[in-house]
């Protein structure tokens, strides 16, 4: 009977304690005292109202419309639209959050409860700022409305920049070394007697040349376009392209535009990989790949050298040469063995291939990865990540507990 008592009495301690935390009571588990500081639960007001239990009592929103099209629009000022709901229940209508997706602004209601019959509206102001063609946008809408508490209103729109360029990204794909790439781009706009006053590019290699303006027909609209052809004259160092032109306009208070350029000047050498992931590794852990270097066009070519210049970290990698006899084009195979830093963090440079072909003398391949920290060894039934230390003095510490045998 002793025993028994033993295991029911801490259960009852529990249970009890556990009614009095639901009735807001104060909790006493501590065998010496009451607890103190407690957690208290809070909840966010408005979030999501309570529903109903009694759907004869319960309210009803309903809306005059859930969707709304603005239909053409420019980019130059928001637009606003009232959605207007009702009460159409028989209880009192309780409003709680009301969010809007990406470019709608919904101010939280004033009023938040609504009595049967009553109306309100939501007001929904779409920013187009910085968009173009079909856009839809949603707004979320809680209440304790207990067959719709989350209803969606739809926003759409298409949005005509009064100022654009076409395309915003002008892709060239493969350029052949030592050939100049020529390619077009649309300066659009609806406003009349606006002009492109200048192009700059960030790269020398890179120029753009404004040609006279013609009138062109969009989508049933007469617009103003003007031609700006873009030149890529240098092509000599081969690599990536990612050129960056900046338009001005002839409106100085109007925002600069953007166009980029991008492609591959490509040589007589390729190389595989563009770029060597070494990944994620413990600290000195050995690591070894290797780069192949190929001749496109069956010219042959010599490496006559490889080195490895760190960007951040120390120099962990060794390298050997050697011809591939066997490859249909005259190719080298480099073996790249490293051994990884000893300290945590990232690793990177550039992996610098000397050859004797003209134009290419040097190629450079990026490398980059990192040392993982290494973890902490943790002792037969111990713990890998203690959340923290025992509190001193604890009473739970000091006296055992007759639910735990210890």
């Amino acid at each position: 009977m002793a025993r028994t008592f033993t295991l029911v009495a801490p259960l009852a301690l529990v249970l009890s304690a556990g009614m009095a935390l639901a009735q807001g009571m104060p909790a006493e588990l501590s065998p010496t005292g009451p607890m103190k500081g407690a957690p208290e639960i809070k909840v966010q007001p408005g979030a999501s109202p309570a529903l109903p239990t009694n759907p004869e009592t319960a309210p009803r929103i309903t809306f005059d419309a859930t969707d709304h099209n603005f239909g053409a629009i420019t980019d130059e000022a928001p637009v606003t639209h009232k959605f207007r709901f009702t009460n159409t229940g028989k209880g009192p209508l309780e409003m709680g959050n009301l969010t809007g997706s990406c470019g709608c602004t919904v101010p939280q209601l004033e009023k938040k409860t609504y009595a049967p019959g009553e109306s309100g509206e939501i007001t929904v102001t779409y920013n187009p700022a910085n968009r173009q063609g079909s856009q839809h946008t949603t707004i979320t809408v809680n209440s304790n409305d207990p067959t719709a508490p989350i209803q969606t209103l739809n926003v759409r729109s298409t949005v005509k920049p009064m100022v654009g360029v076409e395309p915003k990204v002008i892709t060239l794909g493969n350029i052949e070394r030592g050939e100049p790439v020529t390619q077009t781009a649309k300066f659009i706009t609806r406003i009349p007697g606006l002009t492109v006053a200048s192009v700059a590019s960030n790269n020398p290699r890179t120029e753009a040349v404004v040609l006279p303006a013609v009138e062109e027909e969009i989508e049933g609209e007469k617009v103003t376009v003007i031609p700006i052809q873009i030149t890529i004259k240098d092509t000599s160092k081969t690599g990536t392209v990612q050129d960056l032109l900046t338009i001005r306009t002839s409106d100085e208070k109007r925002a600069l535009l953007n166009c980029t350029v991008m492609g591959e000047i490509l040589g007589e050498l390729v190389t595989l990989p563009k770029s060597l992931s070494v990944g994620g590794k413990g600290m000195a852990e050995s690591f070894a790949t290797q780069i192949r270097v190929q001749s496109r066009k069956s010219k042959p070519f010599k490496v006559l050298g490889v080195q490895s210049v760190a960007a951040q970290g120390p120099n962990v990698m060794g390298f050997q040469v050697a011809n591939d006899p066997s490859a249909q084009y005259p190719t080298y195979v480099i073996t790249v063995n490293g051994v990884s830093p000893t300290e945590p963090g990232s690793f990177r440079g550039d992996i610098v291939i000397s050859t004797d072909m003209e134009g290419e003398q040097e190629i450079r391949i990026p490398y980059f990865g990192f040392v993982r920290a290494q973890q902490r060894q943790v002792p037969p039934g111990g713990v890998a990540n203690p959340v923290g230390q025992p509190v001193a003095n604890d009473p739970w510490q000091q006296r055992p507990s007759s639910l735990i045998p210890r």
